[in-house]
């Protein structure tokens, strides 16, 4: 019986086996992919099918507890004592019991997920979708097909479709029809050539009225962020254009929080040999001479650091935000232009675990796992994952996320949209500060980081894999945040794949 297929009744010892055969002997690797996300993931399955790449080395690293890249940034606490595979066994238990946090693969749009996954199931082996098959259907539960539904959060909650289809307390009936035709007219393809006006100054927003603007400006910068009246008309028509699309789309069923596909993922790579270090973030990177690279990691769990040496470089992440150990000269020309003229915003997240026990019971009865709620009034979008955690975010420029008054504000508004839907004192102001009420035992997550989402310029996609060192490669979603992001990631991995297969 192969080590995939024993999983079930010996789950336990399959984990430990295939830990055992992942553990690298030696510090020299012949490739090295930086980053677990989706295209870390793709990179190490795909590069693990070329002739001699696995017997001379693959590690990944990654610098959360967790693959799955920044969707997912919570994990389990106090765990230093334990293995790599104690650890595992660990993320597995808070994944299927609802303990897990971060976003997980199900914020994910239908569509991108259905791509994505499509992608994902292509490079593996018929005893590994076995196995992914099996793995998920563990956590599947009758309630899993239900769809999502948006709502907006007022003294109660209105439902997205009844606000934006008759007059209601939040818009007029004239409001609701602009804001309607807004979201459907909204271009499925955009022109290569875009209008240079902020939205403000486009014909469509400047003639409508005063009063109208006012009683749009604050739903429009909910769907998308704040400010979207001075991005360019193209730009936030586009975003406007992923929200109508995503809104009301059912969680794609491999990629719900709870079934833990990220997990099944990390398996199959170790099963394949392949090293895959996680809480293990890269702090140096040099290229000697000899045109080899020498990579200096520290591990938070096991509290040591790393050394290894690679022939080959993949950076799987967001450029911007490995500038801390990327050398100016490793990038392009291109890359280096992209990174000035396009930074990413910052996504300003609260996560408040077991919602379900301290939400405002007159409010939110409707609300289930895999809704999205609206705060209008402080401008903050919320969805609730399926591990039952309520997630409220907020974007931010990059340059204002570098500011301590503006994250302050921000997490300012997402705590005041939090009082709404969670019960009384949960949240508790002293001193002007808003503290988790010790007596609730509710707990509450920041999270600040950068995403690959531009909102300033046009989003011209960047296909160079290339660095500016031989043997540095770069692939992701790091290029643009484009109307469709997963075919670059996936175009990416491919170029990056079809070099380095030359190179065998």
């Amino acid at each position: 019986m192969s080590i995939l297929n024993s999983w079930g009744q010996h789950s336990q010892q399959c984990v430990e086996h295939i830990f055992e055969l992942s553990q690298s002997q030696t510090h020299q690797r012949e490739t090295v992919i930086i980053g677990g996300g989706i295209s870390g993931i793709l990179t190490a399955l795909r590069l693990s099918r070329v002739p001699g790449k696995l017997e001379r080395g693959i590690t990944l690293l990654e610098s959360a507890p967790t693959l799955g890249g920044r969707l997912f940034f919570s994990a389990p606490q106090n765990a230093q004592a334990l293995s790599r595979s104690e650890m595992f066994l660990k993320r597995l238990e808070h994944c299927r019991t609802g303990k897990a946090g971060g976003f997980g693969f199900e914020s994910l749009g239908n569509e991108a997920a259905q791509s994505i996954e499509r992608h994902l199931r292509s490079a593996l082996s018929d005893e590994e979708l076995q196995f992914v098959d099996l793995f998920i259907s563990e956590a599947q539960t009758e309630t899993d097909n239900e769809s999502r539904t948006t709502f907006f959060v007022k003294k109660g909650l209105i439902p997205f479709s009844e606000a934006i289809g008759n007059s209601s307390e939040l818009l007029t009936r004239k409001e609701a029809e602009i804001l309607s035709g807004l979201l459907r007219d909204t271009p499925q393809e955009y022109a290569s050539v875009e209008s240079k006006l902020s939205w403000q100054e486009a014909p469509t927003w400047k003639t409508l009225t005063n009063a109208q603007k006012d009683s749009l400006q604050p739903f429009l910068e909910t769907l998308v962020a704040k400010g979207i009246l001075e991005y360019n008309e193209h730009t936030a028509k586009k975003h406007l254009d992923e929200f109508s699309r995503a809104i009301n789309n059912p969680t794609h069923a491999s990629f719900r929080r709870t079934s833990g596909f990220e997990l099944a993922c990390e398996l199959i790579l170790r099963s394949r040999g392949i090293e895959v270090l996680t809480s293990t973030k890269l702090v140096r990177l040099v290229s000697p001479q000899n045109h080899s690279f020498e990579l200096t990691a520290t591990n938070a769990a096991e509290r040591k650091e790393l050394q290894i040496t690679a022939s080959s470089v993949v950076i799987a992440a967001p450029l911007i935000s490995c500038i801390p150990f990327l050398p100016r000269e490793f990038l392009s020309g291109n890359q280096a232009k992209n990174i000035l003229r396009n930074p990413p915003s910052s996504l300003v997240v609260a996560e408040y675990a077991d919602f379900g026990t301290f939400r405002e019971p007159e409010v939110c009865a409707p609300l289930k796992p895999g809704d999205k709620v609206l705060f209008t009034t402080e401008r903050i979008q919320g969805t609730i994952n399926r591990a039952g955690s309520l997630l409220l975010f907020s974007f931010l420029n990059y340059e204002e996320s570098l500011q301590a008054e503006s994250v302050r504000e921000t997490v300012g508004r997402i705590r005041r949209a939090a009082n709404r839907v969670l019960v009384a004192d949960a949240l508790k102001s002293t001193a002007g500060r808003t503290l988790v009420h010790m007596n609730t035992g509710i707990k509450e997550r920041l999270v600040l980081m950068p995403v690959a989402r531009q909102f300033e310029n046009p989003a011209v996609p960047l296909r160079e894999v290339r660095m500016g060192v031989k043997g540095l490669y770069s692939c992701g979603d790091n290029f643009s945040f484009d109307i469709a992001p997963w075919k670059n990631i996936v175009q990416s991995v491919h170029d990056v794949i079809s070099i380095l297969s030359k190179e065998s």
